[in-house]
């Protein structure tokens, strides 16, 4: 019984060391937070040809609001070979791909489930290591989570 409540007592302090400790802008694969705070949905999602693990945000204002997860790596891909591959990776969600009005412009993705949409954004030209920033933000309503 002892033993039970010093178990309990030990996790509820590192529960609340680790919430105020916590910094949503910098989620990791396989930390908590990211089995916590991240859709199985983009967690399911690949970083393709990464150059380095891809970070993690999850910010919301109330339970009310939709959620805005994102994701950030450096990849090797050329910008049009990012926004084809997600594209193709998607294609079970069934969102339609809107066409940018520039180069430079996020591509918006829309989808059947209103309650779903997410832009994708990558950086040209590529750093000095031949990788561009990719940026993926997606928009999920309380009903699609």
């Amino acid at each position: 019984m002892l033993a039970t409540g010093a178990a309990l007592l030990i996790a509820m302090v590192w529960f609340v060391a680790w919430f105020l400790t916590f910094d949503d802008g910098g989620i990791r694969r396989g930390d908590l937070a990211y089995f916590v705070f991240i859709p199985a949905k983009v967690r399911g999602l690949p970083a393709f040809a990464q150059c380095d693990e891809p970070i993690y945000a999850s910010s919301t204002n109330d339970y009310l609001e939709a959620e805005t997860i994102k994701m950030e790596f450096p990849s090797r891909f050329e910008g049009h070979a990012i926004v084809a591959a997600y594209e193709r990776e998607v294609s079970s969600w069934t969102c339609a791909r809107d066409f940018p009005s520039g180069p430079d412009s996020p591509v918006t993705f829309r989808c059947e489930d209103p309650n779903v949409a997410f832009r994708l954004m990558t950086a040209n030209p590529p750093n000095e290591s031949g990788c561009r920033h990719v940026k993926l933000e997606f928009r999920f309503s309380p009903a699609g989570l």
